[in-house]
């Protein structure tokens, strides 16, 4: 497992407060690469390229881009202790219009609990990049620690 982060970003979709990161930086071209690098600029404080990711026509961008703006790089903040585990990370629906990343992952928070979390990322075509336009919360599940 690796240690890891909470996205703090007030009025940001309640998913990104758990979500994690895989990979390096993406060209747009294929969408798993693009979730890779959302929650590698996420990890970096990368603000200018947490942005970059978000489709502009989302709501993801202009609550972010709000918060970035009044918060500054501190908008990305960091908690330490927690540790995530991704245990896959595959398109499960794709077409021109639109893409479904699901990501499946293991998210403990020491003294609190362990989670198994499904999210699906819904991604759009943005000047012939895929941008994240959503994200979706799909499961929690507790995991019971032996």
């Amino acid at each position: 497992m690796r240690r890891r982060t909470y996205l703090l970003m007030a009025g940001s979709a309640g998913a990104l407060a758990v979500a994690g990161c895989l990979g390096d930086d993406a060209d747009g071209d294929d969408p798993v690469e693009v979730v890779d690098a959302f929650w590698t600029t996420w990890e970096d404080s990368d603000t200018d390229g947490y942005l970059e990711l978000l489709h502009t026509e989302s709501s993801l961008y202009s609550d972010a881009e709000e918060v970035i703006e009044e918060v500054g790089e501190d908008a990305l903040m960091v908690q330490e202790g927690v540790e995530w585990e991704v245990e896959s990370r595959e398109v499960i629906e794709e077409d021109d219009e639109e893409t479904i990343v699901e990501d499946i992952y293991r998210w403990d928070e020491p003294e609190v609990s362990t989670l198994r979390i499904t999210d699906h990322y819904i991604l759009r075509p943005e000047d012939g990049d895929w941008r994240i336009y959503a994200i979706e919360q799909i499961d929690i599940e507790e995991i019971e620690e032996d």
